[in-house]
């Protein structure tokens, strides 16, 4: 009696040496094949039971692409991703700094999950901030001139006159620009430099706009590497073992929002562009998740002992 407990104990330890060494991480093993390898309850409940008859029966079902190809490591890995910061690499961190309202209070999690408001927040950080820093330069630029033409011509002349001044200049196309930028040299040293902060400002944004497609690119891989990964474990929890799961279906379901092949495609950078608040509304419908990213863990052992 004592050699088959220690035989069957030797077959419980070569299971969870092979299953740690297909899923790395040692956070995997606690998740992910707790339930599956350690506890008694799953070495006598229907779902083991029906799994090992399967398998017993139908050997065939070992070679099965869906099994053969599955990598346990592969989703163990996305799945930490979403589920902690800590698995993310600096870089990525960074990424996080450019959302607004990227936070852990419940009651943002709407705001988080809600594709119109990101595109709402998104387009108007892309549009309006830039023409509100031009705005401002060309604000200071009057005011400036302003100043330098009632010091050189020793005018009392009121603001909003000067300012309904230029714009009817600007309208009708008359010389009065042209004639203070002659006669007051300084004017066009403010002009010049004005000129030289919107360029610089335009530079900035360009780049700034050049690094979030790069951060939403990051954002939509990594969905899309979530997405296939549990398409995967579907098809093996209900082609090879006949069982439903209501985790995968919810996400699967929150995934393909309008557009089903959404994550199927080959993108470019204006497509990036312009669906950036959609695929950051798709990251917070994952990662908000926690508790049904645990149950996508738990599933991920289960077809780790599957593959076993």
């Amino acid at each position: 009696m004592n050699n088959m407990n220690k035989v069957h104990l030797l077959t419980l330890l070569l299971k969870l040496l092979k299953t740690k060494k297909q899923l790395g991480n040692p956070l995997s093993s606690i998740l992910g094949c707790k339930s599956y390898i350690f506890d008694e309850q799953f070495n006598t409940s229907d779902i083991k039971q029906n799994i090992d008859k399967r398998f017993k029966f139908k050997t065939d079902l070992k070679e099965r692409e869906e099994l053969t190809s599955y990598d346990p490591k592969k989703t163990e890995e996305i799945l930490l991703w979403f589920q902690t910061h800590k698995c993310k690499t600096p870089t990525e961190k960074l990424i996080f700094e450019n959302i607004p309202y990227n936070s852990t209070y419940e009651w943002l999690q709407m705001v988080n999950e809600s594709s119109f408001i990101q595109n709402l927040l998104y387009y108007s950080n892309l549009i309006i901030e830039p023409v509100f820093v031009t705005s401002f330069i060309c604000v200071i630029t009057c005011i400036f001139i302003y100043y330098l033409l009632m010091v050189n011509f020793k005018l009392r002349l009121p603001l909003l006159s000067f300012v309904n001044i230029l714009k009817n200049s600007i309208l009708i196309r008359n010389n009065f620009i042209k004639m203070v930028l002659t006669r007051i040299k300084d004017a066009k040293y403010v002009l010049l430099i004005s000129l030289l902060l919107c360029f610089i400002n335009f530079g900035i944004h360009i780049y700034n706009v050049t690094s979030l497609v790069k951060d939403t690119e990051i954002l939509y891989d990594k969905i899309k590497l979530f997405k296939r990964q549990i398409q995967e474990m579907r098809n093996i929890s209900e082609r090879l073992c006949e069982m439903k799961n209501e985790t995968v279906d919810y996400f699967m379901e929150k995934l393909k929002v309008k557009d089903e092949n959404f994550y199927e495609r080959s993108v470019d950078k204006w497509f990036l562009l312009t669906n950036r608040g959609r695929i950051i509304s798709d990251y917070f419908k994952i990662a908000n998740k926690k508790n049904k990213l645990g149950k996508l863990f738990q599933l991920n052992g289960l077809c780790s002992y599957v593959k076993l």
